[in-house]
Parts: C-alpha cells; sequence; structure tokens
C-alpha cells in the first residue's frame, strides 16, 4: 500500500511539473510569425467613400498560421472595419497589394489605415502584429 501511495504521489508530480514546463514554453517562446516594411505604401490617394485603397506592402512570413486582420481608419477617432480572415500566403519574403473598401459611413478627410494580424500559435497565446500606412485622402 506504501508503494503505490508514493507511486501516486510522484506521478502527480512529475505530471504538475510537466504542464508547469508546457505551459511556459507557450507563454515564453519567441514565435516568430511575420515582419513588414512600414509604413505600408498608399498607391491611390485620393480616393473616394465606396472605391478600394490599394497598399503595397512588402513582407516576411516565417509560418503557415493563417492570421485573422483587423482594420481601423484613424483620423484621431479610429473607424473600426470588421475582422476578417487573410489568405494563407506561402513562407518567405515578397510583395503584394492589398485592396481595402473604405466603408461608406466613413466622413471625408485625411486617414491613416491601421491593421492589426492576430495570430494563435497555441491554446493560450495571441501574437498581435499592428502595422500603419502612410496618410491619404478619402473625398467624396
Amino acid at each position: 500500500m506504501n508503494k503505490i501511495l508514493l507511486f501516486c504521489i510522484w506521478t502527480v508530480l512529475i505530471s504538475a511539473l510537466g504542464i508547469v514546463l508546457l505551459v511556459s514554453y507557450w507563454m515564453l517562446y519567441p514565435y516568430k510569425t511575420v515582419t513588414f516594411k512600414q509604413p505600408f505604401i498608399v498607391l491611390n490617394s485620393p480616393v473616394k467613400i465606396g472605391d478600394n485603397l490599394l497598399i503595397l506592402v512588402n513582407y516576411c512570413k516565417y509560418t503557415t498560421e493563417i492570421p485573422t486582420v483587423t482594420s481601423h481608419f484613424v483620423d484621431g477617432i479610429a473607424f473600426d472595419v470588421p475582422e476578417k480572415t487573410v489568405i494563407a500566403k506561402h513562407v518567405g519574403c515578397g510583395e503584394m497589394v492589398i485592396s481595402e473598401p473604405i466603408p461608406e459611413h466613413l466622413s471625408p478627410g485625411d486617414y491613416v489605415l491601421q491593421r492589426v494580424y492576430k495570430y494563435h500559435p497555441n491554446p493560450i497565446r495571441d501574437i498581435q502584429v499592428v502595422t500603419e500606412t502612410g496618410s491619404f485622402i478619402v473625398i467624396k
């Protein structure tokens, strides 16, 4: 009976240590997801409300994970755009043009587009990469 109790105690202690080490690894490991050359270059300023803003993006992607992206049009006040999932690009470096629709409720003015790329590399951690474009003008 004494040996069984001792075995159970050691099993619980080793399991607890393993769980603590796993959670520590998940929380502290420096995941490298993506890097961008900032600020992003706006290709078509001024842009009309309802049209698409074209942005040139230089990136290096280090993971196959698919991010969710939240966009904010900022002119002192942030106007949110619904969250979306980005089509997965291959791992590596490249250049692409992103098209971001200008919402109908956005008032004319001078804006910066802020994009937040959110990665979820493990069950307990999210990594956010915040990017911005250069300034652009929205007209009616």
